[in-house]
């Protein structure tokens, strides 16, 4: 189901590679490593042919890649965490990045102490492909599947963090208003205690 030249361009989308150049001699950049986990590949495969088929296209060919290949990723990440607790979004975005472009592998024990994440959600995300368990020495340690990921979670807890602070600009911004109104109501009634 896939017109000729594409396998190659999805297997360059998730490794967010580009290709420049002048056109007689293309030169492909890489922004990650070479290995695309089968996981990944397989999801963005498969949401490719749903796409395909929604749309009533014979192939996958590189445009609906372009158009719909970029929200695959997003969404495949908003439905893994879509029924979990606010905390565990939270303490993916906070805890499984680092920088810009790379995982961070997070000791598992410690992320059960810590309550950011219980044994069945971690079970849930592993089961869901989106974290896996990685043995480095003697612990375990809990990471994405893929560093290709790692925008997303960024980007999503770059929204979240700037929705956090919208709601506290707005709770002190109401806690203000409040306090100004108890001040001239207290005023108001000093005034008529003394005008008895």
């Amino acid at each position: 189901v896939l017109e000729p030249g594409v396998a190659g361009q999805i297997v360059d989308f998730l490794l967010q590679r580009e290709v420049s150049g002048d056109g007689a001699a293309p030169v492909v950049v890489s922004r990650l490593g070479g290995d695309v986990e089968p996981a990944l590949l397989s999801l963005c495969c498969y949401q490719l042919n749903r796409a395909r088929k929604r749309k009533g296209l014979a192939k996958i060919d590189a445009e609906l890649l372009r158009t719909f290949g970029a929200s695959i990723l997003a969404d495949f990440y908003r439905e893994a965490v879509k029924d979990m607790p606010p905390r565990v979004p939270r303490f993916i975005e906070e805890n499984l990045i680092l920088g810009e472009r790379y995982r961070n592998p997070y000791p598992r024990e410690v992320a059960l102490q810590s309550g950011g994440i219980t044994a069945d959600e971690l079970h849930q995300l592993t089961k869901n492909r989106l974290l896996r368990l990685d043995p480095q020495g003697d612990e375990l340690r809990i990471e994405l599947i893929h560093d290709r990921l790692v925008g997303v979670v960024r980007e999503s807890r770059d929204a979240r963090r700037a929705h956090e602070a919208q709601e506290a600009e707005r709770a002190a911004a109401e806690k203000v208003q409040r306090e100004a109104l108890e001040k001239v109501e207290r005023e108001r009634e000093t005034a008529e205690q003394r005008v008895q």
